[in-house]
């Protein structure tokens, strides 16, 4: 690999990784900042849900591309500051909008260009040696993490006093100072990015947080080998019985799973304000939520440790599954009662529940892959969850309406519970393989007692 002094230098690569805070504190409040400002200039939860269906589905259909144009064209930082300007100007634009279907387009603008400043995984690994790979990755999350907090806690402070503009506007700002950050410390690698990202598939925690993070484009699958080695297919009659192996369920799992996640995610704000839930009062919930979500995923391996089996995965997710349902009857309340019921469910299910799921379930799926096959699998894994997050919108479209919101986040758990599902037949059938193997053990150690010397 080429050496570039510059990018060894730890101060320089510090000020690298500040380049993304200022590009989470713009971007990652999103989500929740704009079914609120839907509603505001007078929309309905259905637009709300159509400007998600929009955004992940450009995003899941440009991901891909943007990859495929980094590998080509080996510019990273070009491609960071195309995306940051774009969606700087975007963003202006929602600023000036005064149509609902204005802004939903102008969000799906921004769904095309997000993906393309995902190569911050790949400047990882392109800039620093390899013994500091891990390090670095976990530093990049953890700068991306503060940044999501930072943005969620401005619009908090400033939501109620002063209205949704003035939030649109330190979100510009920020954006801005993204692209000047990006300009001024992100330096072009020396090193060919086809051999980079072969490599980066061989990282658990480059692959981490390819995961954590919707729309990280990684390696592309190809389909027909992965499918065939995640359901073990060798003939047509091995279909059912191949739906049984841990990366299939898994796999599964994690479909019913983001679909479940996706209705929440589409609608939860939206519902909350017409529920009557000022602005700040929302953005405080979801500032806790991802406080304690930071916090658990900093502690959630220690917490599950080294044996890792599907117990923990079913807990979390039945435990996501209920705080859905505690956060539908919490639509019989009003008030403070309101606020205090859901900053407390949504915490549990964002900043607990997700976190402990999502490590249990990613530790279980890089034990049941091969090296040669895990950037492949990681990629199809990865395409499995955007298309359940895009059915869950897609739901979010219809259920919201025709069944009110006690009883959609009610229907929403019913994912949650199906994944749950999933996780105990695994424990089940790891039992029913390890008393196998122990009774095997057992015949072979008896038809070995004949073999002893006579005495």
């Amino acid at each position: 690999m080429h050496k570039n002094p510059r990018l060894l230098d730890g101060a320089s690569y510090t000020k690298w990784m500040i380049a993304t805070l200022p590009a989470n504190i713009a971007y990652a409040p999103l989500a929740t900042f704009v079914p609120l400002y839907i509603l505001a200039i007078g929309g309905n939860v259905v637009q709300v849900a159509l400007a998600a269906v929009a955004f992940n589905a450009v995003a899941m259909s440009t991901s891909f591309i943007w990859g495929k144009i980094s590998d080509d064209t080996r510019q990273r930082k070009s491609l960071i500051l195309v995306s940051y300007i774009a969606i700087t100007i975007l963003l202006t634009g929602m600023y000036y909008a005064h149509s609902i279907y204005g802004i939903m387009l102008l969000y799906a603008g921004i769904g095309i260009f997000q993906p393309a400043s995902n190569t911050y995984n790949l400047l990882v690994m392109e800039t620093d040696r390899k013994e500091n790979w891990s390090r670095n990755l976990t530093k990049l999350q953890a700068i991306g993490n503060i940044g999501v907090i930072i943005g969620l806690a401005i619009a908090a402070a400033i939501a109620g006093i002063y209205g949704l503009h003035l939030v649109l506007e330190a979100f510009v700002a920020a954006s801005v100072i993204s692209i000047v950050f990006a300009a001024a410390f992100v330096i072009e690698p020396e090193v060919h990015p086809r051999i980079e990202r072969s490599l980066l598939n061989r990282i658990n925690d480059a692959l981490l947080l390819m995961l954590t993070y919707p729309f990280r484009f990684v390696h592309m699958p190809k389909l027909h080998l992965e499918i065939k080695y995640m359901f073990k297919l060798h003939s047509a009659r091995h279909v059912a019985r191949s739906l049984g192996t841990p990366i299939a369920l898994l796999c599964i799992a994690w479909f019913m799973y983001n679909i479940g996640m996706s209705m929440l995610n589409t609608e939860y704000s939206a519902s909350l304000a017409v529920h009557g839930l000022s602005k700040s009062p929302i953005f405080t919930i979801m500032l806790a939520g991802m406080v304690l979500q930071t916090v658990m995923f900093y502690y959630s391996k220690r917490i599950i440790g080294s044996e890792v089996s599907g117990r923990m995965g079913a807990a979390a997710v039945a435990l996501r599954g209920i705080a859905y349902t505690m956060i539908g009857t919490s639509f019989l309340a009003s008030g403070l009662a309101f606020f205090s019921y859901n900053i407390i469910t949504y915490t549990i299910a964002i900043g607990i529940a997700y976190p402990l799921y999502f490590t249990s379930s990613y530790m279980l799926l890089l034990n049941s892959l091969g090296d040669e096959r895990k950037g492949g699998m990681i990629g199809l894994y990865s395409g499995i969850g955007w298309i359940g997050y895009f059915l869950g919108a897609a739901v979010a479209a219809g259920a919201v309406t025709q069944y009110g919101f006690m009883r959609y986040y009610m229907i929403s758990s019913i994912p949650l519970f199906a994944a749950m599902y999933i996780f105990l037949v695994m424990v089940r059938s790891a039992g029913a393989t390890a008393l196998h193997k122990k009774m095997l053990s057992g015949t072979a150690s008896a038809n070995a007692l004949p073999n002893r010397p006579a005495t």
